[in-house]
C-alpha cells in the first residue's frame, strides 16, 4: 500500500481544525453530521475503487499532456472555437437524429465520392489555397475590377472582340493570309513611295495652311464686294495661286485617265 508522507505543521493545523469544529459542535450539528458519514458510507460501499485509482494514475502520469489539452481549451474558449464545435456537434446531432436510410445512403455516396475527387486533386489543393492566402489582397480588387466592368459593360465589350478575333482566326485560310500579306506589303511600298515624292510633306503644309485659311476667315467681319474681289485677285499670292489651280485643272484628266 502506498504511504503519503504528511509534514508535521500540516498535522498540527488538521489538528486544531478537528478541535475547534468539535468545541463548537451542537447536538443537531452532531446529527447531521453522523447522518452524512452514514451516507457517504454507503456511497462508498458501493462505489468500485479501481477505477478512481486507475483515473488518479492516470491524471499522475500523464500531467503535461493533459495539461496542454485544459491549456488548448480554454484558448479555444476565448477565441470562440469551442462554441462553434458545439453548435456543430449540434447540427450533427439534428442530421443524425432526422436522417432516413435513402438520405445515409445519398449522404455515404457523395463522401466516398468526395474522396475520390480529393484523391485526384492531390497536393495541388494546399498549394493553390497557401496562393489565395499570399495573393488575397490582389484577388479581392480582381474581382472587385470584374464586377465594375460586368456593371458597365466592359466584360462585355471584350466578350465581344475575343469573339471576333476568335471568327477571325478560325476563317482565315492560306490564300486570304497571302493576300493580306500582299496588301500589307503594298501598302507600305506606297506609304514609302509617299514619303519619297514629298506626297506626305505637301498634304501636312496644305492642311496646315487650309487652318491658317479657315482661322483668317473666321476672324474677318468685312464683306467681300464684286470691286474687293477684284482687288483680291490682283495680289501676287491669289495669282500665283489661281495659276496653280488653273495649271492642275489642266493636268487632271490625265491622272484620271490614267
Amino acid at each position: 500500500m502506498a504511504t503519503v508522507e504528511v509534514q508535521e505543521d500540516a498535522l498540527h493545523e488538521l489538528t486544531s481544525l478537528l478541535m475547534a469544529i468539535k468545541d463548537s459542535v451542537t447536538p443537531g450539528l452532531a446529527e447531521r453530521i453522523t447522518n452524512l458519514m452514514v451516507s457517504l458510507g454507503a456511497v462508498a460501499a458501493e462505489v468500485d475503487p479501481r477505477p478512481a485509482s486507475e483515473l488518479v494514475a492516470t491524471v499522475m502520469n500523464e500531467t503535461k499532456p493533459l495539461k496542454e489539452t485544459l491549456s488548448q481549451l480554454a484558448e479555444w474558449h476565448h477565441t470562440g472555437t469551442w462554441q462553434a464545435l458545439t453548435e456543430m456537434a449540434s447540427v450533427v446531432a439534428a442530421l443524425k437524429d432526422s436522417v432516413t436510410p435513402h438520405l445515409a445512403e445519398r449522404t455515404a455516396a457523395l463522401t466516398a465520392n468526395l474522396g475520390a475527387v480529393a484523391g485526384e486533386v492531390g497536393p495541388g489543393v494546399a498549394q493553390s489555397m497557401a496562393a489565395v492566402e499570399r495573393h488575397g489582397d490582389a484577388l479581392a480588387r480582381m474581382v472587385e475590377d470584374l464586377g465594375r466592368w460586368e456593371r458597365d459593360g466592359t466584360w462585355d465589350s471584350l466578350r465581344q472582340v475575343v469573339s471576333l478575333v476568335k471568327a477571325l482566326t478560325d476563317s482565315v485560310t492560306p490564300q486570304m493570309l497571302e493576300r493580306t500579306l500582299a496588301m500589307v506589303i503594298e501598302a507600305l511600298s506606297a506609304l514609302q513611295d509617299a514619303f519619297d515624292s514629298g506626297l506626305l510633306t505637301l498634304g501636312v503644309k496644305m492642311a496646315h495652311a487650309l487652318n491658317v485659311a479657315a482661322q483668317a476667315a473666321e476672324t474677318d467681319t468685312g464683306r467681300i464686294s464684286a470691286t474687293a474681289l477684284m482687288r483680291r485677285l490682283k495680289e501676287p499670292g491669289v495669282q500665283r495661286g489661281m495659276k496653280v489651280v488653273m495649271a492642275l485643272l489642266r493636268e487632271l484628266p490625265s491622272v484620271v485617265n490614267e
